[in-house]
Formats: C-alpha cells, structure tokens, sequence
C-alpha cells in the first residue's frame, strides 16, 4: 500500500483515553512544566545542526560565501505571511562583521555597488545564490560607512509588504540586507523600492537588495560578478596557514593546472573549503598532490572509493557511522559503527571472518577525504566526529543503492539507534531514516514511522526529526505533508504524533497547513495533555514570519465553540507570554502591534488561568498570568492592550480587582509605570 493510499477518516476524530477526557476549567501548572523553554530550544537546535541541509536568511555555513562559518549560528529560513512582520531586522554578529573587513576578496562589483550607495540609500544587487553575492552586499555597505566596530550590519525581513518598514525600525544597524528574491512585488517593484528608499533616507541608513534577474528593469541595480575561486581560495590558504605567502612557502605553483581545473565555475564558498582542506592537510604532513587528486573526484565516486573493497570492514562502518552521528563524541560513533560491523559479520556469509583488528587505530578509519575528528569543546568532554555537510546527505543514499544486501541491516542498526536512551544519539539516527525516505518513502513510513507514531512522546520525536529531515528534499514535501495530515484526523496517538512533527521546521516553513491541522487534532478533544501538546507546538512554529498569522489563529480559537480550541488557544498564549525577551527565534509577544488581538487573548487567558477558590489562608488567588503583565505596563506602545486588560478586569472579573491593586503598587515602587499610569489603571478597575 502506498502512502497515497492511507486511509483518512472523515467527521469527528476517535475519542481519546479515557484517563485523559477530564475537562480541567483552570490551567494548572503542568499544562506549562512538562519542558522548560531552554530545553525545548536546546533540543530544537540540535535537530537543526544535525540537518544534512538548511535554508538560511543568509549563508552562515561557508556555502556560496566568501566569508566565514559561524559555527552553530543557524538562522532558520523565515517565509513571509500577510501583516506586519514580528520581527523585522537580525543583526550581524559583530566577529562575522570584522571578517566580513579584513577578508573579503574586493570585486569590480563591490565597487560599483559602494559607488551607488554614494548616490542613493537602496540599491539592488543583480546576481544568483552561491556566488557571494551577500558577503560582497555587505562589503561594499561597510566600505561605503566607513567603519567595522560593533554590529552596524543587519538583514531585513520584510520581503513581502515594504511599507511596513518605517524608520525607526532601521536604528539597529547602519546598512541592511534584504534577500527579496522571492518578493511578490518584484513584478512591479518601483512603488516597493520607493518606500523602502523613504524609510531608508529618513532613518540615514543604506539598504542593498538581492534580486534575480527579475529587478533587471530596475533603476539603481548592480549586476554582480562572483569573485575568482583562486583569489578566494589563496585568500582563505593564507588565513589557514597564518602566512601571507602560502603558495610559494608550499610549492603550489607545480600544481597550479590542478587547481585551476578543480576551482573552475566553482562557488566562492567551494574555494574556501578547498582552501581548508589543503590547510589541514598540509599542517598534517600530507601529500599536495594526492590530496589535489582526491578533490578532482565526484563526492558520489569518492564516497564509493571509501565504502568499497579497498577500505576495511571496520572503516567502511565508520563512515556510515559518522555520517548518521556527525558532531557527536567519537566514543559514541566509534561504539556504533563496530556495533554495525557485528551486524554485518552476523550475515551467513560473513560469520567465519574475524572481527576488526583491536589496534586498528583511529588515524586509519579516516579514510573518507572531510571527514576528521575535533578537539573537545570542553575538558572531559572527548573528540567529537565531524563529516562534511554534502557528504552526510549521500553517504546512507550511496550504501542503500549500491549495497541492497546490506539494507536490511541498516534498518536494524538504525532501530536500535533510535531506540537508546540518549536523545542525541536517537535524534541524530531519526535524522538519517529520514534521509533514507528519499530512497523508498513506504519501506521507511512501514519500518520507522508508523511504529514510532504509536509509542508515545519518545516515537513522536522520532517522527518529528525524521520527517524534518526528509521535508528538506523538495520531492517529499508533498508525501510528507500528506501522511501528516491523515494522521491529523486518525486515532488519538495518530494525532498527537502529527500536531508534535507540525511543531518543527515543518509546521515553520508550511504554517498554512500547520495550523489547520492543529485545529484538526484539538477540536474535538477533552484531553488537556493533548491540549499542552498543540499548545507546545504552536510555541515551536512562533517565530518572526509567523508570529501574527498565530496571534490571529489564537483569537479565532479563544471565540470558538469547541471546548478544545478554546482551552488551547488559553494554554498556548500563556506559554508564549512566559518566553523572555531576546529568546532565540522566538519574538515575543510585547513586540506583536495587533493589540486588539493581544488584549482578547490577555483576556481569554485571565478566564481559564483564574482560580475558582482563595487558599486555605483566605488569601486571594493571583493569576500565573499576572506577573507577566509588568513587562508590557512599562512599555507605552503597550498601553492599549494593558488598559484593555484592566477594563475587563473591572467589568468582569471583579474578583481579581484586588490583586490587580497590588501589583500595580509594585509596579510604581519598582519605577516601571508612573504615578499617573497607576492611577488611570486603577481607575479602570472600579
């Protein structure tokens, strides 16, 4: 059966437990407890290093660069939706800038491109992805400013509506980059550009544009010519090697044939790796010459040539090891790989050979040209494996295509990975099924998926990091997104493991299709761990970009008829007014301008998180809510939504007068509202 073939259940889903189809009327502390804020943010930042791919604002893994990697820095890929944008700008981290000054390559189209930002404050850049087209964007705005200290470059998010940009939102950085390859506007985009250049001239700040050949008409556009490969590469060569004459200290004019022909038509951030490659071979004692000739080969052959007869059963191991648990302790992927070889011998015609030699030293597994181990990040920590990003996303494909006796196997090893008790190690396995699904989408959804979506949180993660992973291939989407919302409408485990994997990059990239199904899995549900569940997801999919198409679906659901909805839209605000400002990702709520939206749901939260009862003292109850409140009273773009809030207090709920009175006390001897504030407020609580 394929997937296209599933059945899909029509009309009100199956009931859930029965243990679970209490109907709390209050929110209770373990609706927000079950995982911190930080916890779900760390482990969302591991799924996303561990990603063989990702789509990025702007390229911060060397990728189609010619400036430095950033290590984990990920800035996840943020699509447009209608309304003002959460979060508008993203600063440069301030080492990126100075690298960005010291080791650019210059081009002719840096030049023109700082020449007309003399004449105009918004300039469009002309050009493709992976050909430096950024780094040579944010060169010619720093030449153009004159200066490198701090973080005086940012990225604008605002591809969609230009007229939201006003000019104080521009007073973070002193030029800008705003990627509008995809801009709906670009079709006719002089009204688009006028109004960014009006908001560009009265903040006095410069903006450069990237565009495809669509903005050709354009007045004010620079064509961008990619820097030489070699000049990149011998720029990078120099940095590696703390020299400035790396090509003649290492001899490389004998070569030189050989690099011109593997750098020909290369990207910039190719180069640059080539250029780390040679570093870290030539500081090893390694041959120019044999590691020039490695290069030369397609990835798909070299990786054949490491998994073929010439390499060692254990090696062969290694490497697929390593490329399903890359950045992860060496001991751990060491441990995993003999554990596959054991699998491996135990096939009938294998049993009689001899394990891996017990002094087969670690030097000799690291037959694959990219992949190395690196030094413990802190003391005790052990080397952790790294394997170059493109290699991770073929190594699997390559050994289930060109070894079919082998794949049975791989599902076993890959089951038992899955199955430890160290996430890491379980989400980095799910990552590499979801990989695999490219190579048979139903063997995978029969093995892996459907098992694991009927085991509970630990199979939904599971669920979640495989299909985030094979979501990245753009042919699986539409598989993907299918079997989710088939789940979205099946049993009470189906639905959960579907509004859980929604709450991922999946639901972020795809939030028109996230947000229904969540509404699907809640409506008809009583079950308040269900309701956490959605709640929680909805947190995970709360970025920039779609921050008010949530805020909007969250009022919707606090007006609904379906007790559900209701319970969770009360549930999810509360969750996402308790995350800090500055939370990595997340914008918070005090930034949201719908303050209509954000006082109904103020509103709607106060209802469900009020107590029914005072303490056994006679104390009066104080909703979980409340304290939150002081961050947005300080604020006076907030006023409006807090005035709300306290008009409905007064009205009704009037039993919480009271405790309103005390915190607004607090507030004033706190310096955060006024004298005059307090008593406006106070007066709309009579």
């Amino acid at each position: 059966m394929s997937d296209e073939d599933l059945p899909e259940h029509r009309g009100s889903p199956p009931q859930e437990p029965f243990e679970d189809t209490a109907a709390p009327d209050r929110l209770a502390a373990e609706d927000f407890e079950e995982h911190t804020p930080a916890e779900i943010e760390r482990q969302s930042l591991f799924r996303l290093e561990g990603l063989a791919s990702l789509e990025t604002s702007y390229d911060v893994s060397g990728q189609g660069s010619n400036i430095a990697t950033y290590g984990n820095q990920y800035n996840v890929q943020q699509f447009s939706i209608t309304g003002r944008t959460a979060r508008l700008v993203t600063t440069l981290p301030p080492e990126q800038v100075r690298d960005i000054a010291a080791r650019t390559v210059p081009t002719q189209s840096q030049r023109r491109l700082a020449e007309r930002l003399h004449d105009t404050s918004v300039v469009l850049l002309r050009g493709r992805p992976e050909s430096g087209w950024r780094t040579t964007a944010y060169a010619a705005l720093l030449e153009r400013i004159g200066k490198c200290t701090g973080t005086p470059l940012a990225i604008l998010h605002t591809d969609t509506n230009p007229a939201e940009l006003r000019a104080q939102d521009l007073d973070r950085a002193d030029g800008f980059l705003l990627d509008a390859r995809n801009a709906p506007w670009l079709a006719e985009p002089d009204e688009a550009i006028t109004q960014l250049r009006m908001a560009a001239h009265a903040a006095g700040r410069l903006i450069v544009v990237l565009v495809t050949e669509v903005g050709a008409g354009c007045e004010h556009s620079v064509v961008h010519v990619p820097p030489a490969p070699m000049d990149v590469f011998q720029n990078w060569l120099d940095h590696w090697l703390h020299t400035t004459e790396a090509w003649k200290e290492h001899g490389l004019d004998e070569y030189e044939a050989q690099l011109m022909e593997i750098l020909d038509r290369c990207s910039p951030g190719r180069a640059r790796e080539l250029a780390l490659d040679l570093a870290t071979g030539i500081q090893a004692g390694k041959s120019v010459g044999q590691m020039l000739e490695t290069q030369r080969q397609p990835l798909r052959e070299k990786l054949q040539h490491a998994l073929g007869d010439t390499a060692s059963p254990f090696s062969r191991c290694f490497l697929v090891s390593s490329g399903v648990l890359h950045r992860l302790r060496e001991s751990t992927v060491s441990g995993a790989a003999l554990q596959l070889e054991a699998l491996v011998r135990e096939k009938e015609n294998e049993r009689n050979r001899p394990g891996p030699p017990v002094w087969e030293s670690l030097r000799e597994l690291l037959v694959y040209n990219g992949l190395q181990t690196e030094p413990p990040s802190a003391a005790g920590d052990g080397h952790s494996v790294w394997l170059r990003p493109e290699a991770r996303a073929q190594v699997l494909h390559v050994v289930w295509e060109e070894v079919p006796a082998l794949r049975s196997i791989l599902i076993d090893w890959l089951r038992e990975l899955t199955g430890r008790k160290e996430w890491e190690v379980a989400i980095r396995a799910a990552q590499a099924v979801g990989q695999l699904a490219a190579c048979d989408f139903n063997a995978i959804r029969r093995e892996f998926l459907e098992p694991w979506s009927e085991s509970g949180y630990s199979g939904n993660r599971l669920v979640m990091a495989a299909l985030e992973a094979a979501s990245l291939d753009a042919d699986l989407r539409r598989r993907v997104h299918h079997l989710l919302e088939v789940w979205s409408n099946g049993n009470y485990k189906r639905r959960t493991t579907a509004a859980m994997t929604y709450g991922s990059q999946i639901g972020v990239r795809a939030i028109d299709k996230a947000l229904p199904a969540f509404n699907r899995v809640v409506a008809h549900s009583r079950s308040k761990h269900l309701h956490a569940l959605v709640a929680r997801a909805v947190t995970e999919t709360h970025v920039a970009t779609t921050a008010d198409r949530i805020t909007r679906e969250l009022r919707r659901w606090a007006t609904s008829d379906s007790y559900g909805l209701r319970r969770t839209a009360a549930v999810a605000f509360t969750s996402l007014a308790h995350l800090p400002n500055g939370f990595p990702g997340r914008p918070a709520l005090v930034e949201s301008t719908l303050h209509s939206e954000m006082a109904a749901l103020w509103c709607h939260a106060l209802d469900w998180s009020k107590p029914a009862l005072p303490d056994p003292e006679g104390r009066l109850p104080t909703p979980p809510v409340l304290p939150l409140l002081a961050g947005w009273a300080g604020r006076t773009s907030c006023q409006p939504v807090v005035e709300e809030i306290f008009r409905a207090v007064g009205t009704r709920h009037r039993q919480l007068r009271l405790p309103f009175h005390v915190h607004l006390r607090a507030w004033q001897a706190r310096g955060i509202i006024t004298t005059a504030q307090r008593a406006v407020l106070g007066d709309l609580l009579k």
